[in-house]
């Protein structure tokens, strides 16, 4: 088998969490590309990078590295990963993928006929508790599902630098956070949306709080708030004909469990994970692209909730329903 060689572009905090795991899988971390290496001395000695790259294009240019992640902000998704397609990569990007659909579609144009994947970050996906739920729903013990409400808050200082915080970067809750409870909805119905709905909060030029509806063919409904000024929770709850089943701790780390109540009984299942998320997401990328194992979130996928999210923005942007 081809020697699975990693180049990582950027040094933000997330490498933190991904270069460990990228060892782990006894995978090979080539080098990294940064855009100012003085600033970034501590980073490369603590973690012994090989190579150390000025600028992501030089980076590129290695022809050992087979494998690409992409941590920049989110309107530099983009440009690396066409940059990263065009030099025979495969690439692994954080969400979302593109800001637009239109840009998703580029990626997928550039892919076609290459023998490589471009794949997207959504960690959650990974965990045993969304496998455990996503099986479940299929035995269809509960009747239909006929509505989704998922929160993710996180409390942020706005007073503080973040990345979070710059328009320009591609910031704010829906983004950053709202995005991730539109995949999840989409993966649990995975039926067609046809209304949106989007409110929002704007401050620092971002929103800090963003709330999305989206109906989907069949009367289901989506229902999602992301926010930046809220106590920490990432509950998620799924209505179906005959029970309630309830997530308490969806995205964040922490103890993974699924209530299901139904009318004459409640049942907890626990799934917590004994392999980081991260690394089963990584090795994923490397397994699918050899054909070994199932690509988790495809490109077709990806483009469904970039659409979503683009969907309930312009919504919020124009104080109106949105109809498909």
């Amino acid at each position: 088998m081809e020697k699975i060689k990693w180049g990582i572009l950027g040094t933000s905090k997330i490498c933190n969490a991904i270069i460990p795991c990228i060892k782990k899988l006894n995978y090979d971390l080539v080098g990294v590309a940064t855009r100012n290496l003085n600033n970034r001395n501590a980073f490369f000695k603590n973690f012994k990078i090989k190579k150390k790259f000025i600028g992501y294009k030089e980076l590129l240019k290695d022809n050992d590295i087979n494998y690409i992640y992409i941590p920049l902000p989110n309107t530099l998704h983009l440009k690396w990963c066409l940059e990263a397609v065009k030099k025979n990569k495969n690439v692994l990007c954080e969400k979302p993928l593109c800001l637009k659909s239109k840009d998703v579609k580029k990626i997928i144009k550039a892919t076609k006929g290459k023998n490589i994947i471009v794949a997207e970050a959504i960690m959650y996906r990974h965990n045993l508790l969304i496998k455990k739920l996503k099986k479940i729903l299929n035995k269809n013990n509960f009747g239909k599902i006929i509505k989704i409400k998922s929160n993710f808050f996180r409390d942020y200082n706005l007073n503080q630098k973040n990345i979070r915080f710059e328009k320009e970067l591609g910031g704010g809750s829906l983004y950053d956070l709202g995005y991730y409870s539109i995949s999840l909805i989409n993966f649990l119905f995975n039926s067609k949306p046809k209304k949106f709905i989007g409110k929002r909060i704007i401050k620092k030029g971002v929103d800090v709080k963003f709330y999305g509806k989206i109906l989907y063919t069949g009367n289901k409904i989506g229902e999602f708030c992301s926010s930046f000024i809220d106590k920490k929770n990432d509950q998620t709850v799924i209505y179906c004909e005959k029970a309630k089943i309830s997530i308490p701790c969806t995205f964040f780390r922490g103890e993974k469990k699924i209530i299901i109540e139904s009318k004459n009984s409640k049942k907890i299942l626990y799934a917590n994970e004994r392999v980081h998320r991260y690394q089963k997401q990584i090795e994923n990328i490397v397994l699918s692209s050899k054909k070994i194992v199932k690509r988790e979130v495809d490109l077709d996928e990806t483009l469904k909730n970039v659409y979503c999210m683009e969907m309930v923005e312009k919504s919020s942007q124009k104080g109106k329903i949105i109809l498909v």
